[in-house]
């Protein structure tokens, strides 16, 4: 019987856009994903996905409590050998032959005899959500993949995602039946698991929904309220039968408090840069900017391609990064005689590409299998030398003629119009690229420094631009201090790399040939 029960709520804001999405099929204009809902049309964070962000973080300190506070089942594996049916029956082997003793593996429950326990349920249990500050509206991103080749936009890659904005606010509510029995068994009773996990939970950092390796999902604990039920206590009895939902967990635990506690340092590279010229990253939406009359008296509007924004500030988005300094990455592995692969695909050993930045499916016995990129890039914000937003203007364009060599014009609905258009460029900024690991081994978070260290460097040679128009004069970017480049040990790892995958295929090759 349950005699106490901790209510506690946690209040998380994110520190970057980003969803739990879902997929929608309504149309070729409609977003391919949209954030998950409730039942009234609301966003929401699943408390599946708290609830096992929340494990991670635990298990991540200390795994036994994670089994103690999150539950466990223990598995075995076991060997069974089926017994022949007889010839010609259902379920029979082939037929008039002997059956063939053989082993399936099994997972079974390990059954301890002692304590009598295979499994155990969670004592933390995430009740549920709830989106705070009103009504949020989705912001809208779109992208595509790059042919390598013609490195231009691939057919049919234009993705659109709707994502939550940064600074939006969950509550979490959390409930811990019968702490009381633990605390009682310790000396102190800030050695209890309670006490330990929301220690743990106040220097929370969840990474939550997709996108996550390209800068989006991350958010943070700012507030946390807790209140504690007897229910040997009429008083607390009738509390808990008389209130439900979050009432009951505001009446509890109306307090909420400032997580003071911070968040363990993650490692993270830099590279501080500048731009040589003008930048331009479309998000891929146009809005009206002037009205004007031609020539002909009739009044249009001159319509302006926008750039990237993120909280109304110029970025270089986290996937755009991703993407130049994977391209390149393929580009330095394969002129050294590595096999990187251009459709990041193939998911084989062989492939520093595919096994640092992840691929979108390999093969394995259990089939086509996908690996996430084990670092994760973060959004490049755009600035000038004092810090505030890099200056953004309009770049009005129009096409030439070949024939005549003058503006060019079409027809449009019987009328002849011409083709001006307009786009939105950053002058002039600086810019932070900053790439941390995610569930990367020490080995793999070395290759990738390397790799992403002599891209970097190519990018500060001019070898490589970022966003639209690189071969018209756009993209260019440089190092602030090039000084703080380590080629040298970068170029040592690098052939570390090149010797370690032709070993493998190598080796390969061999066992293929026998």
């Amino acid at each position: 019987m349950t005699d106490t029960i901790e209510f506690i709520r946690v209040i998380i804001r994110t520190t970057e856009p980003g969803a739990v999405t879902e997929p929608q099929y309504l149309g070729e204009k409609t977003p391919d994903r949209i954030p998950v809902t409730d039942h009234l049309g609301r966003c929401m964070l699943p408390a599946t996905s708290v609830a096992g962000s929340m494990r991670a973080l635990v298990a991540s300190k200390d795994r036994e409590l994670a089994d103690r506070a999150f539950g466990f089942a223990k598995e075995k594996e076991c060997y069974a050998k089926p017994q022949s049916l007889g010839s010609g029956g259902p379920g029979s082997w082939a037929s008039g032959r002997q059956a063939r003793e053989f082993r399936i593996r099994l997972k079974t429950p390990e059954t301890d005899e002692d304590e009598g326990v295979t499994m155990q349920s969670s004592k933390l249990r995430v009740v549920g959500t709830a989106l705070l500050d009103g009504p949020v509206v989705p912001m809208e991103e779109r992208s595509t993949a790059i042919d390598r080749d013609r490195a231009a936009a691939s057919a049919s890659t234009l993705r659109q995602t709707q994502t939550l904005p940064m600074g939006t606010r969950f509550e979490v509510s959390i409930r811990w039946d019968d702490p009381e029995k633990d605390e009682l068994s310790k000396k102190d009773p800030a050695e209890s698991d309670l006490s330990a996990v929301l220690r743990y939970l106040a220097g929370w950092r969840p990474l939550l929904g997709s996108g996550v390796s390209a800068g989006r999902g991350a958010a943070k604990v700012d507030l946390i309220g807790r209140g504690r039920l007897d229910l040997r206590r009429a008083d607390d009895l009738a509390t808990f039968l008389t209130c439900s939902g979050p009432m009951l967990f505001e009446k509890v635990a109306p307090a909420l408090e400032p997580v003071t506690a911070g968040a363990s340092a993650v490692e993270r590279v830099e590279f501080k840069c500048q731009l040589v010229d003008a930048l331009r990253i479309g998000s891929g939406t146009a809005r009206p900017q002037s009205r004007h009359t031609s020539a002909e008296g009739r009044a249009t509007t001159n319509a302006v391609a926008e750039i990237v924004r993120v909280g109304g500030s110029p970025v270089i988005p986290a996937r755009s990064l991703r993407g130049v300094i994977r391209s390149r990455a393929e580009y330095i592995l394969r002129s050294l005689g590595v096999p990187a692969c251009k459709d990041q695909k193939c998911g084989k050993e062989t492939c520093p590409t595919c096994m640092i930045f992840g691929h979108g499916g390999g093969q394995s016995r259990a089939g086509a299998v996908r690996r996430r990129s084990r670092v994760r890039f973060l959004d490049a914000k755009l600035v000038d030398a004092n810090g505030a937003d890099a200056r953004v203007s309009d770049r009005t364009h129009v096409a030439i003629d070949r024939f005549t060599g003058g503006a060019a014009k079409r027809k449009v609905k019987g009328k002849v119009e011409g083709l001006l258009f307009s786009q939105k460029v950053v002058d002039a900024g600086e810019f932070v690229i900053a790439v941390e690991p995610l569930d990367a081994t020490d080995d793999e978070w070395a290759d990738a420094q390397a790799l992403i260290t002599l891209v970097i460097d190519d990018m500060d040679c001019g070898y490589v631009g970022i966003g639209a128009g690189t071969t018209r004069g756009q993209g260019t970017v440089k190092l602030i201090d090039p000084r703080k480049l380590d080629r040298g040990s970068a170029v040592a790892r690098l052939a570390g790399i090149v010797d370690r995958c032709k070993g493998i295929g190598e080796r390969k090759g061999e066992g293929e040939g026998k």
